[in-house]
């Protein structure tokens, strides 16, 4: 790995930290729009992943699940964490079912 990746991806974490951590609502929110923002790499699914499975904070796993759809990427740990959101039924889930609308994945929604 080049050093430019190194520090591409070290500074990719940094958001990831900050929604995870930091104890202003404000600055997760921001963090969490932030990694949406990276674009669609791997590098962001896999952080906006961890940012929807491990925080608590409604906001930012809205934010999470609205910038995994719109990745677009339909691999299965992207599809399994939406579907656990939606299966929950709060506004976070609502909005993960939406994004898994939005990625067409066969046979997981049930027919509308």
């Amino acid at each position: 790995m080049l050093r430019g990746q190194r520090y591409c991806r070290a500074a990719a974490r940094l958001p990831l930290d900050l929604a995870q951590t930091a104890e202003d609502g404000d600055v997760r929110w921001n963090a969490a729009q932030a990694l949406g923002q990276l674009g669609n790499s791997s590098d962001a699914a896999r952080l906006l992943l961890d940012l929807a499975k491990t925080t608590e904070d409604d906001l930012v796993r809205i934010l999470a699940a609205q910038a995994l759809g719109e990745l677009g990427q339909k691999d299965t740990p992207v599809l399994t964490v939406l579907l656990e959101m939606a299966k929950r039924g709060d506004r976070p889930g609502s909005i993960a079912y939406e994004a898994l609308k939005e990625l067409k994945p066969p046979r997981l929604l049930p027919a509308e």
